[in-house]
């Protein structure tokens, strides 16, 4: 332990440390990816295209800092339906995100599903909201 210590004080002002040490925590990104099956969708009532687009818009309600907390009700208040809700989540599929920052990102950010961009990005009263009025969403 001291020797990781020592070399982390010796090399942090060196700029190949932080690429090395991105590329490090890519990797183990990359490893711990476990691939979760699709919900089940059969009974949906949406086409493919519908659960694209309101994926899309999920997304570019919450892709940026500040959350278009309105924009989510709307979309969820067209799926109706678990069946329909699951639909779109397979369309959401996994979109890289920094949670602690709320904020899409393609190059450093993690893949996460709907429900953590969902739980990330709504305090805990919008999703006891969330959840009284669409109880599939977090289940």
């Amino acid at each position: 332990m001291n020797r990781i210590k020592s070399f982390l004080e010796k090399n942090k002002k060196n700029p190949f440390f932080y690429v090395v040490l991105v590329l490090v925590y890519t990797l183990i990104s990359y490893l711990n990816k476990k691939d979760e099956p699709p919900r089940d969708d059969t009974e949906s009532t949406i086409d493919l295209e519908s659960a694209n687009s309101y994926a899309d818009q999920l997304f570019q309600a919450m892709a940026n800092t500040g959350t278009k907390e309105n924009e989510i009700y709307s979309v969820l208040e067209r799926v109706k339906t678990k069946a329909n809700y699951n639909k779109v989540y397979n369309a959401f599929g996994k979109r890289k995100y920094i949670p602690g920052f709320g904020v899409y990102d393609a190059f450093f950010g993690n893949e996460h599903n709907l429900t953590i961009w969902l739980s990330s990005e709504l305090n805990s009263s919008e999703q006891k909201k969330l959840n009284d009025l669409y109880p599939f969403v977090f289940n």
